[in-house]
């Protein structure tokens, strides 16, 4: 690990920062922290029958997968990204994908159906509707069925693990280091996440995920899509409107690098942001999935994609 570091401070050539006293308890605790991570991580593989396929995986016109087409009226938008790692399990002629992003803190290491739909964490389910649709391209997948098994964040931002380092590996749960999202409610997937569940209880994935049926995992990967296509059309149409979303526990503006200079505060305070109520998929109803499902013909030509 610190080899690591001290290789990627010279590709920066910012060497000179391992000698200043002030940055170096700083690295130390980088250090120190991406121990516990990669600790963390080598024993969650360890413990499933998920295998890493790739990471830094790219979507690009130069890259390993072709960039994701959004397609308009009379224009075409052209998605590039990366993702962090995937993960994949085999069953016979069938790929169950599992795609793994890394997050700085515990805010955006989580999944959240109110951001899902206001269109700010789509980003993932984007990459898994781009896997399956185009995922064969990569030789292990090659004439393999691919199915989405999971889309999950992995909270980087530091925490103990106490005495987990002298467990075996059976014995070892990380509470703060689980994993947080979407899982696919089938058995062969959850036991390949974690093959020793305790009492049905997982030690990679913490309760706070939902687990969707094949349904509603489609649908939110459809939605993304859709949603995706919205944003882009809004900026053709040079859409630019003051309207930040604001829910009972955050609002659009949080992390926003701009809030300074939108001038929302101009704004009667009736009309500073859409007020949104607040999605949860556990413990849902069919009127919460009214807000992410499509027409019955939209539908079908989703899922005549994902079969191509």
């Amino acid at each position: 690990t610190e080899s690591s570091i001290s290789e990627a401070l010279k590709r920066m050539r910012r060497e000179e920062l391992l000698e200043k006293s002030r940055v170096g308890k700083y690295l130390d605790l980088a250090i120190e922290n991406a121990k516990k991570d990669l600790y963390a991580i080598s024993n969650q593989l360890a413990v499933g029958d998920f295998k890493t396929l790739a990471v830094e995986l790219s979507f690009s016109n130069d890259g390993t997968l072709k960039p994701i087409l959004i397609s308009l009226k009379d224009r075409k938008f052209y998605l590039t990204g990366k993702i962090d790692r995937l993960d994949v399990m085999y069953d016979g002629e069938s790929a169950y994908l599992k795609i793994l992003d890394y997050k700085s803190s515990s805010a955006s290491g989580t999944f959240d159906a109110t951001k899902l739909y206001m269109g700010s964490q789509i980003q993932l389910p984007i990459y898994m509707s781009a896997l399956i649709e185009n995922g064969n391209a990569l030789p292990e997948l090659k004439d393999k069925t691919l199915y989405p098994a999971c889309i999950l964040y992995f909270d980087m931002s530091g925490r103990d693990i106490k005495d987990e380092v002298n467990k075996l590996p059976e014995e070892q749960n990380f509470d703060g280091y689980k994993q947080n999202g979407i899982v696919l409610d089938d058995v062969a997937v959850k036991n390949a996440l974690d093959k020793e569940q305790a009492d049905g209880k997982s030690r990679i994935v913490d309760s706070r995920s939902h687990v969707l049926n094949d349904y509603e995992f489609k649908t939110i990967l459809s939605f993304s899509k859709r949603k995706a296509k919205e944003i882009a059309e809004d900026i053709l149409k040079g859409s630019y409107k003051v309207s930040p979303y604001k829910t009972n526990k955050s609002t659009g503006c949080r992390y926003c690098p701009y809030s300074a200079l939108c001038k929302k505060e101009s704004l009667t305070e009736s009309s500073q942001y859409r007020l949104i109520n607040e999605i949860k998929l556990k413990g849902k109803t069919d009127d919460v999935w009214s807000k992410f499902e499509e027409s019955e013909i939209e539908r079908a030509k989703f899922e005549e994609s994902l079969e191509k």
